[in-house]
């Protein structure tokens, strides 16, 4: 199952060209490219920011944001970013360093991720509203089995 995840997630943003959307790439001569989509739609309206790929364990935020940047918005904004933590994708650990999704709550300046959030959190600032693409962890059981099964998980299983 995480073979076809991969062949997905490989395919949404090396199959695809966007026909609507401004592609501006940020940090891009370094490990840890930013591309983020900006999609205007014909009507003036709200802007909702869109992110996945915090964590690199997460792959299906990742195709799902890049999708959206195929689509034609026809009222207000999107701003999409399909790959928050690309080191941590391409090795399909949740982080190198830090836990990215854990480094918006102050002004930390010690690792990659810290510049990426607070690159994420400008663009979120200028957005009315925002989507943050996770996945769950463990697996639903109507009954307790285990930490991993039971009626408080509503994740997935790879």
């Amino acid at each position: 199952m995480k073979r076809i995840f991969w062949i997905v997630f490989l395919f949404s943003f090396f199959g695809t060209e966007p026909l609507w959307a401004l592609l501006k790439t940020y940090f891009s001569p370094t490990f840890f490219p930013l591309d983020v989509y900006y999609l205007q739609g014909e009507l003036p309206g709200p802007t909702v920011m869109v992110q996945g790929g915090i964590q690199g364990d997460e792959p299906s935020g990742v195709v799902c944001a890049q999708i959206l940047t195929l689509a034609k918005v026809k009222k207000g904004n999107l701003i999409i970013v399909p790959r928050a933590n690309w080191p941590s994708l391409l090795l399909y650990k949740r982080q190198i360093n830090v836990d990215l999704n854990r480094r918006f709550d102050k002004d930390y300046h010690q690792y990659y991720e810290d510049t990426l959030a607070k690159a994420i959190s400008y663009l979120s600032s200028i957005s009315d509203g925002l989507i943050h693409l996770h996945e769950g962890s463990g697996f639903y059981s109507p009954t307790y089995i285990n930490i991993e099964r039971n009626p408080r998980r509503y994740g997935r299983l790879l």
